[in-house]
């Protein structure tokens, strides 16, 4: 488990190590390569298989009072993070969320609605770090799915709700958002 999210976040940030520092100049690249969506899709599904380990795992028979570097369940949580991070930083750029929110097959797929619900779903820790993680990851994705909100060429709520099948994702994903803020 821990190699699989390290290869998907280091994946990610070798693209910023080979590309540029500047997430303007990455988005630039990714743009321009015809399969952008297909990426960005991948990437999404890769974070959410990643945040599934984590809700399946039995994280209290492995978490110690501090952290320490070689405990999986730390390193699960803090990979996870990081690819949200990636995620987080290209939506940022006005360009490609407005190309991603263009694609129906991004949108009305319901991948964006999938990694905010599994993300809500992650459960709290009494471990502070790990909820402090958690907590993180949860704004980082809530966030990404405000961006995209925001875009100007085209509303991503109605590309998302152009599906039955994306209706669905997001009436369940405003009904989990909703219930979390009052939790």
């Amino acid at each position: 488990m821990v190699l699989y999210s390290a290869l998907v976040s280091n994946s990610m940030y070798l693209l910023k190590a080979f590309i540029s520092p500047e997430w303007k100049d990455i988005a630039d690249v990714l743009l321009a390569h015809p399969e952008v969506v297909d990426f960005t899709t991948a990437a999404l599904t890769a974070v959410r298989l990643t945040i599934n380990l984590l809700q399946a795992k039995p994280t209290t028979h492995c978490i110690n009072s501090r952290m320490q570097s070689n405990n999986e369940v730390y390193c699960l949580f803090h990979l996870c993070e990081s690819s949200v991070q990636f995620i987080q930083s290209l939506c940022k750029q006005l360009l490609f969320r407005e190309r991603l929110v263009e694609k129906k097959e991004l949108c009305g797929g319901g991948a964006i609605f999938r990694l905010v619900q599994d993300s809500l779903n992650l459960p709290q820790h009494d471990d502070p770090i790990l909820e402090s993680v958690v907590n993180r990851v949860k704004a980082k994705v809530l966030s990404i799915m405000l961006l995209l909100c925001q875009a100007e060429s085209s509303s991503f709520v109605d590309m998302a709700s152009s599906t039955l099948q994306g209706m669905g994702f997001a009436q369940a994903t405003v009904l989990k958002v909703n219930f979390s803020n009052l939790l």
